[in-house]
């Protein structure tokens, strides 16, 4: 059978059965458009989660956590401990930095006006700066004495500051 002669016949198959013709194409249309949909939103999400680690810790950062499971932390395993990161830091001498951390989720804060938030706490040493994309927008930082005299430093986020503070940043100085 010719090339021409199956061609002749296709068309005029589509002919005699309109409807279903225009099912079929219709269809067709519908299943690209949809997988083209989900494509482009698995990749917008994709990018928007990049985004979000990449501004939470930095594009290089790999957290390692105590405990077994995947998932959440565990916040009673406490089996890592700052000789644990020194042998990290020695055993893989690659690495641009190690920072040790404590942190604590759910923490429930009430401002004198009523004003509630959650938000979490966390425990870090002076090389929290270098290993993260977090700056210090104003005042100083975590520095070495403050770990070495367990000193009561505080670095509030911006929302503790909006909500309990309202004021600049610079006013708080």
């Amino acid at each position: 059978m010719s090339a021409l002669r199956l061609a002749r016949e296709g068309l005029s198959s589509l002919g005699k059965n309109k409807l279903r013709s225009f099912f079929m194409m219709a269809g067709t249309m519908v299943g690209i458009a949809a997988l083209t949909v989900i494509l482009a939103l698995t990749q917008g999400a994709r990018k928007k989660m990049m985004q979000r680690i990449d501004k939470f810790l930095g594009p290089r950062t790999i957290m390692l956590m105590a405990g077994k499971d995947p998932g959440p932390p565990d916040m009673a395993v406490t089996t890592l401990t700052l000789a644990d990161a020194d042998a990290i830091k020695e055993k893989v001498p690659d690495l641009e930095s190690i920072t040790p951390i404590s942190w604590s989720f759910s923490l429930h804060l009430k401002s004198d006006a009523g004003k509630e938030t959650r938000s979490m706490m966390w425990g870090v040493t002076e090389t929290w700066h270098a290993s993260t994309s977090w700056k210090t927008v104003a005042g100083d930082g975590i520095t070495g004495e403050d770990v070495a005299g367990l000193s009561r430093v505080c670095l509030i986020g911006q929302t503790i500051r909006k909500v309990f503070l309202h004021r600049k940043v610079d006013d708080l100085l």
